[in-house]
């Protein structure tokens, strides 16, 4: 199933992320993990031809997209623009109708995903992706405190 984890950093939401990534690349599946605004910048780079190696930025926007897991680390740190939602629109509209499977982690609950993108996002978010939402104190912080 997709996935939506969301609420506050350092309650582990990239940490259980990694380690489902982990065990579905042992059961032989294509897994691609990487933070929402560096996803966005490569395809930024494929539209507007920002490099020296277009078919390369190319295969690199294309794995997103066909990948057999998808993990989008970090939604709403971006610059959100019309081209990242226009961008998230394509990635997770295509990757439903193609049956792949997408974790999305975010620090932003539902309410503030709603106000930065388009009802048919957050449609697609709340109807077709498991929401979970974690509890519990920033580890980063109880480190430091212990």
């Amino acid at each position: 199933m997709n996935l939506f984890f969301n609420v506050a950093p350092g309650v582990g939401k990239t940490f259980l992320s990694a380690c489902i990534a982990r065990v579905v690349a042992d059961n032989g599946y294509s897994v691609v993990y990487d933070m929402a605004a560096s996803i966005f910048a490569k395809f930024e780079d494929a539209r507007f031809l920002r490099t020296d190696n277009p078919e390369k930025i190319r295969d690199e926007t294309k794995r997103y997209l066909e990948c057999d897991l998808l993990i989008i680390d970090d939604l709403g740190t971006e610059l959100t623009t019309a081209f990242t939602i226009s961008t998230l629109y394509e990635i997770i509209n295509t990757r439903l109708l193609t049956s792949r499977k997408t974790v999305v982690n975010s620090n932003l609950t539902l309410h503030e995903l709603n106000r930065r993108y388009s009802e048919q996002i957050m449609s697609r978010l709340e109807g077709e992706y498991q929401v979970l939402t974690f509890y519990g104190d920033d580890i980063r912080k109880k480190r430091n405190i212990l």
